[in-house]
């Protein structure tokens, strides 16, 4: 069964592989094996050889979250495309993840991977059952968090809640370094026009990576409009001393603001 497993498993990395947009460049030189044909068979390997498992051992949790993830990968490529069928195959995503956690109810990604089509699928509200599971099984764990929060934030933009659940994770993980967190507060505090929070939480993500170029923006803005304009001049510089002479959005958005600081 274990073998089966993972054979069934090659079958599956194969195919993901395949169906990746950016699988040129890895099939190179391996002329037919990443062709739309032979990745619809790895994937229909992968699927028959999972389904044969859970039919022998129906409490096998490794084969039914494999099936899960067949399809949930399926989904996002397009059925269609792959193999001919229209079918909304999400659904076989649904019930595989649903029998993996129910054989295997405190398994920390199997939650946390239902919970993710939940909430690609907007249904925000099972999203947030599934992850408050996971965050349960797995409280150090910043993944949970990190998502149940963005759940949050794309449903009805309930910044307060996700705000609360990351700050659940600091308290509870008060000496980890969590840059993630931090990026995602100052997200939230910069919606919420908290501007002394959004410096607070930019500095402290600075404070750890200081090519941060995202940190240094909301940094600038928070000074900005806390008229803290020195400061701002002083940030503008340094994302031009990292950016050099590159034209993207960072350079860019330190140049428009230095030209409004000489006024000032």
């Amino acid at each position: 069964m274990n073998y089966n497993n993972v054979l069934n498993g090659i079958y599956l990395k194969i195919a993901e592989t395949g169906a990746n947009k950016d699988s040129k460049e890895i099939a190179e030189g391996l002329p037919n094996i990443f062709s739309c044909e032979q990745t619809t068979i790895w994937f229909t390997k992968a699927i028959d050889g999972a389904d044969k498992v859970q039919k022998l051992y129906p409490r096998d949790y490794h084969s039914a979250f494999m099936l899960g993830q067949a399809y949930y990968i399926l989904d996002k490529v397009s059925p269609a495309r792959l193999s001919g069928r229209d079918e909304d195959v999400s659904k076989e995503a649904f019930k595989n993840y649903s029998i993996a956690t129910t054989l295997h109810p405190f398994k920390f990604e199997y939650r946390n991977k239902l919970a993710q089509l939940f909430a690609e699928k907007e249904q925000h509200e099972a999203a947030i059952h599934e992850l408050k599971k996971a965050k349960s099984i797995a409280p150090s764990n910043q993944a949970a968090y990190l998502n149940l929060a963005k759940v949050f934030i794309n449903d009805r933009e309930r910044y307060e809640e996700a705000e609360a659940v990351l700050l659940e994770f600091i308290k509870k993980n008060p000496d980890n370094e969590i840059l993630d967190i931090y990026r995602l507060l100052s997200f939230i505090y910069a919606k919420t026009t908290k501007w002394e929070k959004v410096l607070d939480q930019s500095i402290k993500t600075i404070q750890i990576d200081r090519g941060d170029l995202e940190a240094h923006k909301y940094a600038i803005m928070a000074n900005f409009k806390l008229e803290k304009y020195d400061d701002a001049r002083k940030l503008c510089n340094r994302i031009l001393g990292l950016t050099e002479e590159a034209d993207n959005a960072y350079n860019k958005y330190a140049k428009e603001i230095l030209a409004l600081l000489s006024e000032k």
